[in-house]
C-alpha cells in the first residue's frame, strides 16, 4: 500500500511504514510493508493530524494509540489493555501476534463502536479514551471489553477468516466469548461472568424466544443482506453457545481445539464444520452433531424436571425438553437439542455433582450420593443455554437454599429469572 498525502500529515495503514519520500508540491509518498495474505474487508488507512503514545509487548510488537491532538493522554488505559490482550492471546492460542505492530486509533464521530482492521483498529472515541483519574470503573470495563474483542479478532477473523458471510457468527461469536475469557483471567475485578449472564445470555434468550427469530447459521446470498444479521443472535447467542461448549469440553480441551483450528487454517478461509472437526480432534467427542442442533435450529429449549427419590441416597431425574416461546405456545415442529446438562447439589454446590447429555425429547438420569432432604439445581452456573422448570417440591428446596445463602449468585439469578420467564 502507498499513500500520497500532505507532508505535514501522518499516514497509517495495516502494516508499518517502510519509506517516506517527499515528492514536491507539499506532498509525500508513504510506502507500507507488504501485508500477510488477508481478506480485503480488513484493509484500512488513516490520514490526519495525529499524536500517539506507545508501548511494546513482551515479544517486541509495537502497540500505539493514536488520537487527534490534545487527547493522547486519555489513551493510556486502552494501551495497557491492548498490550495485555496481545500477550495473552498469543500465549493462549500458541500463535504470536501475526503483525509487527498494532495501532489503535480514536476517531471523532466514528459511526461504529470499533472495527478490527488488521494492524489498524479504528474506534469511536468513547470506546477507547478515558480520563486516567476521573473515569468510572464502568467505562473502564466497557473499554476493556471493546479493546479485548477487537484484538481477539486478529486471530479469529483476521488470521483465519470465514469463507462467506453465512459463517459471520464464527468470528463474532468467538471473539465475543474470548473477550470474556481474557478479562476473566486478567481483570478479575470486573466479575465478567455475572455480566455475561445479564448482557449476553439474557439478551439472546429475549430475542430467541420469539417465533420470528432466526438460526445462528443463516444463508447470505449477497452482501446487502449482511446488515440484517448483525444482531443479538449473531453476537449474544453465538457466544452463549460457545461458552456452553467451553464448559462442556473444559478449557484445556477447548483451547487445544482452537489452536489446531487456527494453525490449520491460518492465512486462509474456513467454515463452521472446520472448527467442529478440530474440536472433535481435540476432544474425541462428536462436536459437530452436538453443536449443529444449536447453530442450525432456531430457538432454545425449556427443560422440565421431575424427580424420583430412590433407595441408597440416589435421585432419578426425568428431563423433558421443548422449545421455549415467550407467548407460551408450542412449536409444532418439536425441535430437539443436544443439551449438556450439569447438576449441583446442596452437599457441595461449588462443583457439578453430575454431567450428562440430553439428546432426546425425554430421558432419565440417576444421581448418586444425594440425600432426600437436599436440593438439586439443574444447569449449574447457567453453563448451558436453556431454561429450567421445576416441580413445586424441588423448587421449595431451592428457594430455601437461596434463603440460606447456599447457592452461587449466578444460580440464584437463574432460578429467579426462569421463574419469571
Amino acid at each position: 500500500i502507498q499513500l500520497e498525502v500532505d507532508e505535514q500529515l501522518t499516514a497509517l495503514s495495516n502494516m508499518n511504514v517502510t519509506e517516506e519520500k517527499v515528492i514536491g508540491n507539499g506532498k509525500k509518498l508513504v510506502t507500507f510493508a507488504r501485508t500477510p495474505l488477508m481478506s480485503t474487508y480488513l484493509v484500512a488507512f488513516a490520514v490526519g493530524e495525529f499524536e500517539y503514545i506507545e508501548s511494546k509487548t513482551n515479544d517486541g510488537c509495537i502497540v500505539r494509540v493514536y488520537t487527534v491532538p490534545g487527547k493522547k493522554d486519555k489513551g493510556h488505559y486502552s494501551l495497557s489493555v491492548a498490550v495485555k490482550a496481545i500477550e495473552w492471546f498469543s500465549e493462549w492460542y500458541g500463535i504470536r501476534m501475526p503483525l509487527p505492530k498494532c495501532d489503535l486509533i480514536a476517531i471523532p464521530e466514528f459511526s461504529m463502536g470499533a472495527m478490527e482492521n488488521w494492524g489498524l483498529i479504528t474506534f469511536r472515541e468513547v470506546c477507547i479514551l478515558c480520563d486516567p483519574v476521573l473515569t468510572s470503573s464502568t467505562l473502564k470495563e466497557r473499554i476493556t471489553h471493546v479493546v479485548s474483542h477487537e484484538v481477539g479478532h486478529f486471530w479469529f477473523g483476521n488470521l483465519t477468516t470465514m469463507k462467506w458471510w453465512c459463517d459471520l457468527w464464527l468470528k463474532e461469536g468467538f471473539a465475543s466469548f474470548m473477550e470474556y475469557v481474557l478479562i476473566g483471567h486478567n481483570f478479575p475485578e470486573f466479575k465478567v461472568w455475572m455480566n455475561f449472564i445479564s448482557s449476553r445470555i439474557m439478551t439472546a434468550m429475549e430475542r430467541d424466544s420469539l417465533r420470528n427469530s432466526h438460526p445462528i447459521e443463516v444463508p447470505i446470498n449477497n452482501p446487502n443482506e449482511l446488515e440484517e444479521i448483525y444482531d443479538a443472535i449473531t453476537y449474544a447467542k453465538s457466544c452463549s453457545v460457545i461458552r456452553m461448549l467451553f464448559n462442556y469440553l473444559g478449557e484445556p480441551t477447548f483451547q487445544k481445539g482452537a489452536q489446531i483450528y487456527l494453525d490449520r487454517f491460518k492465512y486462509s478461509n474456513a467454515i463452521t464444520t472446520d472448527l467442529w472437526k478440530c474440536l472433535n480432534e481435540a476432544s474425541g467427542i462428536d462436536v459437530g452433531s452436538l453443536m449443529s442442533s444449536w447453530t442450525q435450529q432456531v430457538g432454545f429449549p425449556l427443560v422440565t424436571v421431575q424427580e424420583k427419590i430412590l433407595d441408597g441416597d440416589k435421585r432419578e431425574l426425568i428431563l423433558k425438553q421443548r422449545r421455549f416461546l415467550i407467548d407460551g405456545s408450542i412449536d409444532e415442529n418439536k425441535p430437539v437439542w443436544q443439551i449438556p446438562v450439569s447438576v449441583t447439589v446442596r452437599s457441595d454446590p461449588s462443583k457439578p455433582a453430575a454431567k450428562f447429555l440430553l439428546t432426546k425429547e425425554e430421558d432419565k438420569f440417576v444421581i448418586e450420593g444425594v440425600k432426600s432432604s437436599e436440593w438439586i439445581k439443574v444447569n449449574s452456573n447457567f453453563s448451558s443455554f436453556f431454561r429450567v422448570f421445576y416441580p413445586d417440591e424441588m423448587l421449595k428446596k431451592l428457594l430455601q437454599g437461596i434463603q440460606d445463602n447456599e447457592l452461587d449468585v449466578i444460580d440464584r439469578f437463574q432460578i429467579a429469572d426462569d421463574l419469571f420467564a
